[in-house]
């Protein structure tokens, strides 16, 4: 919720400027570096194939290769097992931005802040190189990208980016069933948005987790959402929907809105690290160089 004329903030002329990339191509290194180049704990995403290397055994389908058959196990335990392998195959991060009308609260945006996260973790993964796909997202995903490699395509990547504007509501539960439904390989699932509601995001983590994906939630938070500079008799407005709440703003009352903003991001963090989730909060205001350092610390040090 904000109030009306609180939200927004100066408009950026251009937030990837000159000296920005180079801000990425240093953090690039730094993270070759410190983390070893990678994103994962291999340098390659492992997923379940025809290599060489053995993985598990599940039991035999109706038109399963009869090669992989595991006549010792059969002949042990008395059932039909499939021996199933791994194999190497280039690493996949999903990038998936809310672009959602209440990203446009605070001094600068939420939004810029995203998007330069966003910019940051791309250009990270094409220099491995890897693939990435950057993904806009309100009540489902308006713009996707498929899986992009090479170093030279973050130019394409930063103008795609620069023309996001926020508007309409949220649903991370649309956004990951549309994802998931679009993208068939495992991969690093980044999800930036403000998670102004726990609603949806249950449903989106189990959704992601079963199809492989190692996810991580980025909720990026502003002074003005953590504690409105309102007071006296105001009109209130949910930034998504619109609707118009007319009341009388006291101490009391925003001390109590505080306490549910908190308790709204210690609930969101339990739900995601109780799905196997990583869970990194940040706050839009302070400087890119933080938001990435606290990025890269939270991938590393799970590895």
């Amino acid at each position: 919720m904000a109030a009306r004329g609180a939200a927004g903030g100066s408009p950026v002329e251009d937030p990837f400027d000159a000296d920005f990339v180079r801000r990425l191509e240093y953090w690039s290194l730094f993270f070759k570096r410190v983390y070893g180049g990678d994103l994962s704990a291999a340098r390659r995403s492992r997923e379940v194939g025809s290599g060489i290397e053995f993985a598990d055994r599940r039991v035999y389908l109706p038109g399963d290769d009869l090669r992989y058959l595991d006549w010792k196990a059969y002949a042990r335990l008395d059932r039909v097992l499939l021996r199933l392998f791994e194999e190497e195959k280039d690493l996949r991060v999903h990038v998936l931005l809310d672009r959602s009308t209440s990203m446009q609260i605070g001094r600068p945006p939420k939004l810029l802040a995203a998007k330069r996260l966003a910019a940051a973790l791309a250009y990270i993964v094409l220099a491995n190189p890897d693939r990435v796909s950057i993904s806009l997202f309100a009540d489902g995903i308006d713009e996707f990208s498929p899986p992009t490699r090479g170093k030279a395509r973050i130019y394409a990547i930063l103008e795609t980016l620069r023309a996001v504007t926020a508007e309409g509501e949220t649903s991370v539960a649309d956004a990951a069933m549309q994802l998931t439904s679009r993208e068939k390989r495992s991969g690093l699932v980044f999800v930036l948005s403000d998670f102004l509601v726990e609603e949806g995001i249950p449903d989106a983590l189990d959704r992601l987790r079963y199809h492989g994906h190692e996810v991580t939630l980025i909720r990026l938070v502003s002074a003005e959402d953590a504690s409105p500079s309102v007071s006296g008799e105001v009109e209130i407005f949910d930034a998504e929907t619109g609707q118009v709440l007319r009341c009388v703003v006291t101490a009391a009352m925003r001390e109590r809105y505080g306490e549910q903003f908190e308790k709204l991001g210690e609930t969101i963090r339990r739900v995601a690290l109780a799905k196997g989730a990583r869970y990194l909060d940040l706050v839009s205001e302070d400087p890119f160089d933080d938001h990435i350092a606290s990025v890269l610390r939270s991938v590393g040090k799970h590895r």
